[in-house]
């Protein structure tokens, strides 16, 4: 009888450990299958997101200034000028930035820039040698539309850089051109002025951009077209170039 009662508590705890380990077994299959299924919804929500990401477009905008130089003369000139001191320039106003997957974008502006440099002048007469008469100072102000079209990548965790060429448009609407003492009088602008109110430029520049909404950019705008409408700098050609050092906030 003893005999009989010990096998059968051992056949039922035989069977109760293995419904328990079918259990577990069952359980641990479970969890198994339970993790891959997470991983491959993970895997489907991540190339669903691709697209997305591939297609991302963005608008930022925000105001805009800088400082820097304003040179009234040829920019493909080297040689030194006599009296030719640097010129100081400054513009603000708004800007936008069109940017698709966080790397191309179009950047439009709209400035009003200022500019002021001592210029030299000379005075020609046929078959004499143009005679220095003295640095006249030039002030102007204008309204600039710059657009930028440029590439941004990563330099270092938050932190990138972009690289940008595009073009400006200058009209000036204001200015000045102040003689020195003994000299004859020259306006800038109008029928009688030494000065085109419009330039055209090409733009080249860099930005530096972080985690945080300011950008900064360092941009140059070289000029393409004749400015001068009287021959009495020293070089035939004259541009008008700018080089500035700009802060933006974006929102």
């Amino acid at each position: 009888m003893m005999r009989f009662v010990f096998l059968m508590s051992f056949l039922i705890l035989f069977g109760l450990s293995g419904v328990r380990a079918v259990d577990l077994h069952s359980e641990a299959d479970k969890e198994k299958n339970e993790i891959a299924d997470s991983i491959i919804d993970r895997s489907y929500d991540s190339e669903s997101d691709m697209p997305n990401k591939k297609n991302q477009f963005r608008i930022l905008w925000g105001p805009k200034g800088g400082i820097g130089f304003f040179v009234p003369e040829k920019w493909t000139n080297t040689e030194s000028h006599a009296g030719r001191s640097p010129g100081f320039g400054c513009a603000a106003g708004m800007t936008a930035r069109f940017e698709w997957n966080s790397r191309w974008y179009v950047e439009p502006a709209l400035m009003l820039a200022y500019g002021n440099s001592s210029v030299p002048v000379y005075f020609r007469r046929a078959e004499e040698t143009p005679r220095y008469g003295g640095d006249y100072h030039m002030s102007r102000g204008a309204v600039q539309i710059p657009v930028h079209l440029g590439f941004k990548f990563r330099v270092v965790n938050d932190y990138h850089m972009s690289v940008f060429t595009g073009g400006m448009v200058s009209c000036g609407f204001a200015g000045s051109f102040e003689a020195p003492k003994g000299s004859p009088a020259f306006s800038l602008y109008g029928e009688d002025g030494v000065w085109k109110r419009m330039s055209y430029a090409v733009a080249l520049g860099f930005t530096l951009e972080s985690g945080l909404p300011l950008v900064f950019s360092l941009e140059f705008y070289t000029g393409m077209n004749q400015m001068a409408r009287k021959d009495i700098f020293e070089t035939h050609r004259v541009n008008e170039c700018d080089m500035r050092v700009a802060m933006a906030y974006r929102f």
